[in-house]
């Protein structure tokens, strides 16, 4: 792999936020996202999500090599 290559991670959430589901990364705490919501983050930061709550909670995660057409540098973008 090129070592100028940079790695970034996506997180999107497929489902509206419900009592009891979280997700940290670094020192923030994601919550009250709706569906079709990302965040992303460099690979070496910690992170962890967890449910306690009664409702599924669903996501999509991408970890790949940063390009010119990376989804973070996209403007205006939209899931929903």
């Amino acid at each position: 792999m090129d070592k100028n290559k940079k790695i970034i991670r996506y997180m999107v959430f497929l489902t509206d936020w419900d009592w009891g589901h979280y997700f940290c990364v670094g020192n923030n705490v994601v919550h009250q996202w709706k569906a079709g919501d990302m965040i992303t983050w460099k690979p070496h930061v910690h992170h962890c999500g967890s449910n306690a709550g009664m409702t599924p909670k669903i996501t999509l995660n991408i970890t790949g090599l940063v390009e010119k057409s990376s989804l973070h540098l996209k403007k205006n973008l939209s899931f929903k």
